[in-house]
């Protein structure tokens, strides 16, 4: 497998199976075999979402490798340069890795059906990525320290 080939199946996997309220209970056509999936996702998301690819196409297994981010960038990192990328597809939630693969031309295409259902907004670098969930921004406090409250981000900047 090639350095550019490493990503053919950017978030294929996570993509078709994320909006599954569109898709139909069929296979992947011409998908069988091992699929090694590097990530650093929450592994019972991710064991969820590949137990139901497996389902749909029968006689697939999905490998699950998961490092937290900076270990596993830096492993897919070191497998590339050296030409032997162990993954078949990746699931990260790096923007700036994304930005980079594209900026280098590691990303490829893809268009599975289920894309039908992302929005357009979640589609990035012409099809080479897909938003596969919106992640939680929460803001926590000290009820203690700050009785009156936080109302909006520039409270966040407040030194009292």
């Amino acid at each position: 497998m090639n350095r550019n080939s490493i990503i053919a199946a950017l978030l294929v996997l996570v993509a078709s199976l994320t909006f599954a309220s569109g898709m139909e209970e069929e296979s992947t056509e011409g998908v069988s075999g091992t699929i090694t999936l590097y990530t650093s996702e929450t592994l019972t998301d991710v064991q969820l979402y590949a137990r139901q690819f497996e389902r749909l196409n029968p006689g697939t297994t999905v490998e699950i490798f998961r490092l937290g981010t900076t270990e596993l960038v830096a492993r897919l990192l070191a497998e590339m340069e050296a030409g032997a990328p162990g993954a078949d597809v990746i699931w990260f939630a790096d923007m700036a890795l994304f930005e980079d693969f594209a900026a280098n031309g590691d990303l490829l295409q893809i268009d599975p059906p289920e894309a039908a259902n992302i929005p357009e907004q979640y589609v990035y670098f012409d099809g080479m990525a897909y938003e596969t969930r919106l992640i939680y921004q929460i803001v926590a406090y000290n009820t203690n320290l700050i009785p009156d409250g936080i109302d909006g981000w520039s409270d966040l900047i407040d030194p009292q």
